[in-house]
């Protein structure tokens, strides 16, 4: 009988150690999935402390200053939607379009530079998840991304990323951060001050909305000049009454 050519048998442990691999991630999306909370409680009830704040050593330190989103700036609410996701209402939690265009750009550069996350699966990842940049992460993040739009309103969503986001070393909510940066509460934010906070939640640790740099100034303007200009509408407004509508 004869015996198997050595590259063979590399070829077999190699597709084996693959295959265990991948069988592995599996195992990990599937109980990180598992074993998340009932969605449903997120319905009525606002989160005091996240994951994201647990990892950062802040969830036992922190108090988040909860507002509803009727009381948040309607210049916050414009100025962060145009920078994290412009198509935050016609999406199901994960823009397919962005995503691909992430990707394509990722590997171009042979890094994780675009993360494509949508506003959805950034509340997925600041709930539930750690900050790493890996595709599994990313993967997991999409898988809760969906359920969240299965179980809460997209003005709930908003509101919840609103209040979790982090805002600067340590600060989270838009209250908080009004009031530390500003000295003013969120409802009071003025375009500019709008514009100069959501150019920051990229990198909230190492940018400042009062003293930019010259990358985070020119992210400031390009908000500023999109936020008279890109068409953006908020069905249902703030209120049940009425429809806030930017470009009235």
């Amino acid at each position: 009988m004869s015996r198997r050519p050595k590259h063979c048998k590399f070829i077999s442990y190699l597709a084996i150690v693959i295959g265990g691999f991948i069988l592995a991630m599996v195992i990990k999306v599937a109980l990180t999935v598992i074993l998340l909370p009932d969605l449903d409680w997120y319905v009525d009830n606002d989160p005091t402390s996240t994951a994201m704040m647990r990892f950062n050593g802040d969830g036992d330190t922190t108090h988040i200053d909860w507002v509803p989103l009727s009381e948040i700036s309607p210049n916050l609410v414009r100025a962060v939607l145009l920078s994290e996701d412009v198509t935050f209402f016609k999406h199901k939690g994960v823009d397919w379009d962005e995503f691909k265009a992430s990707v394509k750009q990722n590997l171009k550069r042979k890094e994780f530079y675009r993360g494509g996350s949508t506003i959805t699966m950034q509340v997925a990842r600041n709930l539930f998840l750690s900050p790493g940049k890996n595709p599994l992460r990313k993967v997991e993040e999409m898988i809760i991304a969906r359920k969240l739009e299965r179980h809460l309103t997209k003005r709930r969503i908003l509101e919840i990323y609103l209040n979790i986001a982090e805002w600067g070393h340590g600060i989270y909510g838009i209250e908080s951060a009004a009031e530390y940066h500003f000295s003013v509460p969120a409802r009071q934010l003025t375009v500019e001050q709008s514009c100069a906070l959501a150019a920051i939640l990229p990198s909230p640790r190492k940018w400042s909305p009062k003293e930019p740099s010259d990358y985070v100034q020119s992210r400031i303007l390009r908000l500023h000049n999109m936020f008279y200009s890109f068409p953006l509408k908020i069905p249902g407004g703030f209120t049940e009454e009425d429809s806030l509508d930017f470009n009235q």
